[in-house]
């Protein structure tokens, strides 16, 4: 499906998804199955999951200058979560949503599973990332990527390894922490964890 100038709202009970689901902005109000490769992508409108996502084993993107996760999220596969504009903040944790970042509240964090076999947050040309509150990843993979720089001001983050890319700052220095082996794969100017 090639990208369309409107918004795409999905009204049915089940939407079942395979490759590109996408508009300037995406509403699927029901509950979402998903196929092998499916990417949704909102562009620089609200990706909006109403319902819970059933992605199997399926690697799943979500992309949108915002992300709005009504649902648990079901999935063993990898979840991508990544901004569409270049420079677009993200911000994880907080308690309600920030304006003009990408933000995944607490408690849409709490839709993600830790069954993931990878979670990766960001992309080269997104803008900071704040760790606003918890991330709890489990033993999952985490990758957080960033064209910007990477700073944590509250909660802490649990996953399995963490794979880190900014060249900005990086500073992830909870006493909360719970991460694996680290990987930086793009040098920050300043590395703290």
């Amino acid at each position: 499906m090639s990208p369309t100038t409107g918004a795409q709202v999905y009204t049915g009970p089940t939407t079942t998804a395979s490759g590109a689901l996408q508009g300037v902005g995406v509403r699927v109000n029901g509950a979402l199955v998903t196929a092998a490769g499916t990417s949704l992508n909102a562009r620089t409108g609200t990706l909006n999951l109403n319902g819970t996502v059933n992605a199997g084993a399926n690697a799943l993107r979500l992309i949108g200058d915002d992300i709005d996760l009504g649902g648990a999220i079901t999935s063993t596969g990898a979840l991508a979560v990544e901004t569409f504009s270049a420079g677009r903040a993200i911000t994880l944790g907080a308690s309600t949503p920030t304006a003009n970042t990408l933000s995944l509240t607490a408690s849409e964090l709490g839709q993600l599973p830790a069954s993931l076999a990878s979670l990766s947050i960001g992309v080269a040309n997104s803008g900071n990332i704040a760790l606003a509150g918890n991330l709890a990843a489990g033993t999952t993979a985490l990758a957080l990527t960033t064209g910007g720089a990477i700073q944590q001001t509250a909660g802490g983050i649990t996953s399995g390894a963490l794979t880190v890319s900014a060249p900005g700052a990086v500073s992830l220095t909870s006493a909360t922490n719970a991460f694996g082996a680290v990987t930086v794969s793009t040098a920050p100017s300043a590395l703290s964890l």
